[in-house]
């Protein structure tokens, strides 16, 4: 007696559900992941679907998204850059030390401290692209020493210390918040995105 098995034929996936997957996994895994972890906290931590902690996300969010706009541009050109937060910390100390300069007007202060905040930055990723285009070496490499270099130049020019003092307008535009939840830092780096989208 033989017995014949029937094989089963699974129903076609369609094309258009196929590429809607292919959208999920291939280009909003990320996506996907940020909203399963989100709904994970949510449940299982108290604490973490509520306003405070929801402003605090907004901030570091901002911070980042400040300096991933830049690194974009780099990690197109086929680069990396390792430095940027060292920078980062160079840069804050740097304008820092000029605001608390009680010779000068709060208003003249913030705009020295700003305009040397960008030409420190600028200054050191000029120093990290003309090195390694100028010699070969990999960008890798290089911004590995800037970030050490960038990391001790912070330390020397702050003292080692925080600096305090800052002037209070300053102060009150950090801590501004924009309807109840949004805050001020989070549009700046709306506009920084912007700037570097066109």
């Amino acid at each position: 007696m033989s017995e014949t098995s029937e094989a089963v034929v699974s129903a076609p996936v369609s094309p258009g559900r196929a590429k809607f997957l292919r959208f999920l996994i291939r280009d909003a895994g990320v996506l996907l992941a940020l909203v399963l972890i989100t709904i994970f906290f949510s449940i299982s931590a108290p604490y973490f679907a509520t306003p405070g902690n929801a402003l605090k996300i907004f901030v570091q969010i901002a911070i980042n998204t400040v300096l991933a706009a830049g690194m974009t541009f780099v990690i197109l050109t086929g680069g990396i850059d390792l430095s940027v937060g060292s920078v980062l910390a160079l840069c804050t100390v740097v304008g820092a030390t000029i605001m608390i300069n009680e010779s000068l007007s709060p208003a003249a202060a913030i705009t020295l401290a700003l305009i040397a905040c960008m030409a420190t930055g600028a200054a050191c990723g000029f120093l990290n692209g003309w090195i390694s285009t100028r010699w070969k070496i990999p960008s890798f490499i290089v911004t590995l020493g800037m970030l050490n270099m960038a990391a001790g130049a912070a330390r020397v020019v702050s003292d080692n210390s925080t600096i305090t003092g800052l002037p209070q307008s300053f102060v009150d535009f950090g801590n501004l918040i924009i309807g109840g939840f949004l805050p001020s830092i989070f549009l700046v780096a709306v506009l920084v995105i912007a700037i570097g989208w066109f």
